[in-house]
C-alpha cells in the first residue's frame, strides 16, 4: 500500500507510508505501488514529489526504496520536546 496527498495550490504531491505484507517483500511491489501512485500525482497536476521518510541508517528500507526510484535527499528535520516542567 502507498498513500498519496497532493497540494493542488503548489503542485506538489506527497507519497508515503508505504508498506509491503511480510510474505510479499523483496518482490518490488512497493516499487510498482509508489510508481503508480506517482503516475496518479502527475495526472492530478502535482509537478513535485516529495515523501517524508526518516531516511536515517537506523531505518534503512524505506530509504532504500526511495532512493531506487530517484528521490534525494533535501531537507532534514529534527524532532523536539519540550520536557515537563515540574
Amino acid at each position: 500500500n502507498c498513500c498519496i496527498w497532493l497540494d493542488e495550490a503548489n503542485g506538489v504531491g506527497e507519497l508515503e507510508p508505504t508498506g509491503t505484507d511480510a510474505d510479499y517483500r523483496r518482490q518490488g511491489l512497493g516499487a510498482a505501488v509508489c510508481v503508480a501512485g506517482l503516475h496518479a500525482l502527475r495526472a492530478a497536476g502535482a509537478e513535485w514529489a516529495v515523501v517524508g521518510a526518516r531516511g536515517d541508517d537506523g531505518y534503512p528500507v524505506p530509504r532504500k526504496l526511495y532512493y531506487s526510484l530517484g528521490f534525494q535527499p533535501y531537507a532534514r528535520e529534527r524532532i523536539f520536546q519540550l520536557k515537563r516542567l515540574a
